[in-house]
């Protein structure tokens, strides 16, 4: 899951997205890591989708299935904290390639804005 429309762009700008190389992503190819995303892959979301959007403040969000982005040669690397124990870095795909993995819909608990 991920807040927001899921946009090429969105993933393609993301805060802390880097490169393979450690760099700001410059071309419209370059294969995208530290994506933030949330994951039940580690820690169980008893209630699914409405824990993990919990966490983000996003009226719409874009969920993608595991296999789906595994089968794009996608990685998922969880590095959940205290405050989220579901935060997971996506990695290893294009911008396109991250969009596409993606379906929006609307956050079924979003986190209240401050």
């Amino acid at each position: 899951m991920r807040g927001g429309a899921c946009a090429p762009d969105s993933f393609f700008k993301g805060s802390g997205v880097v490169t393979a190389t450690g760099r700001t992503p410059s071309k419209p190819d370059d294969k995208l890591f530290q994506i933030s995303t949330n994951t039940d892959l580690v820690e169980a979301a008893p209630n699914g989708l409405s824990d993990l959007g919990s966490t983000m403040p996003h009226n719409t969000i874009g969920v993608a299935d595991s296999d789906d982005i595994e089968a794009l040669r996608g990685e998922l690397t969880p590095s959940g904290n205290i405050r989220n124990p579901w935060h997971t870095d996506l990695g290893n795909l294009t911008k396109d390639e991250a969009a596409g993995a993606f379906k929006t819909q609307k956050n079924p608990n979003p986190k209240p804005r401050k």
